[in-house]
């Protein structure tokens, strides 16, 4: 009889640490019970000494530390085989999904095959030489291998492909010898509008994310339409996304609109300028306000409604799929091979969850880079009816399974902090310098506030601008010091504001996942979000450049799946809330919603 186990310590995405087990082996099949009576499976992935990291085939939703078990089966994962499964259709797990009846196995088989025998393997001896020291030296490789490569923002990717397909070479190697590029992932600044001609030329400069001059054009769609039933089927107000810039464009610019083919977001542009082909996925035209949810089917009515020709829309592919290929024009700009497919395509924010391995309900991402954001995965369908809280189709959405990402954003973050930092810094200071800085002052900068909301509409105010505002300054007690803080603290503040929104909404803030980059870098910035919303965060060795590398590799069916991609995400620290800092930080949050309601009334 198996032995049970009631010492699950810890959850992170699809790995979980077991303490205290004995005789569990590498690879050993688990069953994990819920206090619901819920079985869902694991395998065990390292062992030391009486502790075992596990993967978890499904999702960690649901397991309480306290309340679920856990069981080692004694055997690897095995298939029941059988003549009888020809024809059938059948998940990851080998359960028939076809409606038809259960296998009647003749026998069960290890599903890892024969071991290998280590004895008629070549050994790796043949060093592949890519002229980029930081491989070459650290992560060496050798034929055979296969190497993601990984650029973050401003790194030259294009180039650096280029450099390691051109030069790269095996070392005392006389056979042929090629660098293959197996897919390419796509991540792009969200709501952006290109215009595009015949020639797939652009006609204008393209419209970004945070422009508001179209947040007129989509209130009066909202109301000509109807509130409820945009929010019915668009789940948010058109605002200030895609459509409605387009529609900014037909009426100021109209001799750009007559000559437009196909309009199209940032990241539709760069893969038809790879492809050749002008195609978009359901999770950028959710992002446009051009998905509707009801009809899981463009949103023709609010193409109508605008007075556009439907044939401007491009071709609508799965967001994880063969969405085109290199062409050789492409292919000798970049000195890449024509042919590579483009595999996949999302949005930064959608991008950067599936970078956190965030795929399902209640699990939480955040970033605080240009934008500030909060992004939170619901299963079911659900708005905020005053659009401040956006809806959008996660990477993994379709119309079998709902996944939904609730996105928080604030425009004025990363702009804020850079501003603080030219502004007040004293020259030559940096970020950590800044912090440090921040730090000499208590927590609630000793009454000094900032609203950081000087970069634009803000959604989460209900597209109005509203301005940069700091209050509480005295001339005789505060300094550049109180102002580094009051900037962060604020940034953090309006955090809090639109998670007490998503909290209204049935989404529950609990653990937020984000990558150590930005704003996430900064001790004040991580304690102040912890310890104001109760949240632990989790910090990740991922970025968005990572997320698009793992999202080609699942687009092109490298990875069986999303669990299998992200096994190895590394988590580098967990932020506990500082529950003895309680009160200070509900004053300063109390203090600063105070000014806020000042400012909106």
């Amino acid at each position: 009889m198996p032995k049970e186990y009631r010492t699950i310590q810890e959850v992170a995405g699809p790995l979980m640490l077991v303490q205290g087990v004995e005789n569990v082996t590498y690879d050993e099949l688990g069953e994990i019970e819920l206090a619901s009576g819920e079985k869902r499976r694991c395998k065990v992935l390292e062992i030391d000494g009486g502790n075992a990291l596990v993967q978890l085939f499904e999702s960690s939703t649901g397991i309480n530390l306290s309340n679920s078990k856990v069981r080692f089966l004694g055997r690897t994962m095995e298939l029941g085989v059988s003549e009888d499964m020809l024809g059938r259709v059948f998940n990851g797990m080998g359960q028939p999904i076809d409606d038809g009846p259960a296998i009647l196995a003749d026998e069960y088989r290890d599903i890892n095959g024969l071991a290998m025998n280590p004895a008629a393997r070549n050994y790796p001896n043949e060093f592949i030489q890519t002229g980029i020291s930081t491989i070459d030296g650290l992560n060496t490789l050798v034929r055979g291998q296969k190497l993601p490569i990984f650029s973050g923002s401003g790194l030259p990717h294009a180039q650096l492909a280029a450099q390691i397909a051109r030069q790269a070479r095996v070392l005392d190697g006389e056979s042929n010898f090629a660098v293959v590029f197996a897919a390419i992932g796509i991540t792009y600044q969200m709501h952006g509008l290109v215009c595009v001609d015949k020639q797939q030329k652009t006609l204008r400069p393209a419209i970004i994310w945070c422009d508001s001059r179209a947040v007129p054009y989509g209130q009066q769609a909202f109301d000509r339409l109807g509130h409820d039933y945009c929010l019915d089927r668009l789940l948010n107000s058109p605002g200030n996304f895609t459509a409605a810039k387009l529609a900014w464009v037909k009426e100021n610019e109209p001799q750009v609109y007559e000559k437009i083919d196909k309009f199209m977001l940032p990241g539709d542009y760069i893969a038809m300028r790879l492809t050749g082909e002008a195609r978009t996925t359901i999770s950028g035209l959710s992002e446009g306000m051009l998905w509707d949810f009801k009809a899981h089917a463009p949103a023709r009515f609010l193409m109508d409604c605008y007075g556009f020709d439907h044939a401007l829309m491009p071709e609508v592919m799965a967001t994880f799929s063969e969405q085109g290929e290199v062409t050789p024009y492409a292919a000798e700009e970049l000195g890449l091979k024509a042919g590579i497919p483009v595999t996949y395509r999302a949005g930064d924010q959608p991008n950067n969850a599936l970078s956190l391995n965030v795929f399902n309900p209640g699990e939480i991402a955040s970033t605080a880079g240009t934008s500030g954001v909060i992004y939170g995965v619901n299963g079911q369908v659900s708005y905020d009816p005053e659009s401040r809280i956006n809806t959008f189709a996660h990477v993994n959405h379709n119309k079998s399974q709902t996944r939904l990402g609730m996105l928080l954003c604030i425009n004025g973050t990363g702009i804020l902090n850079s501003w603080v930092k030219r502004s007040i810094a004293p020259e030559g200071f940096g970020y950590e310098d800044m912090n440090a800085l921040a730090k000499q002052v208590p927590i609630g900068s000793q009454g000094v506030s900032i609203l950081p909301f000087g970069n634009g509409a803000e959604r989460m105010l209900a597209n109005r601008e509203e301005g940069c505002s700091i209050y509480g300054i005295n001339f005789n007690t505060h300094n550049r010091a109180h102002i580094a803080r009051a900037a962060q603290e604020g940034i953090v503040f309006s955090f809090k504001y639109g998670i007490d929104i998503m909290e209204d909404m049935g989404i529950s803030v609990q653990k937020i996942h984000a990558g150590h980059a930005n704003m996430f870098l900064s001790p004040i910035f991580r304690e102040t979000l912890a310890g104001v919303t109760g949240a632990t965060i989790e910090l990740y060795k991922t970025d968005g450049s990572v997320g698009a590398a793992k999202g080609a590799g699942i687009g092109a069916g490298i990875y069986k799946d999303h669990n299998e991609a992200f096994a190895t995400l590394e988590r580098l620290q967990r932020i506990e809330p500082d529950t003895r800092h309680h009160d200070e930080y509900a004053e300063a949050y109390a203090r600063w919603k105070q000014h806020l309601k000042k400012a909106l009334h």
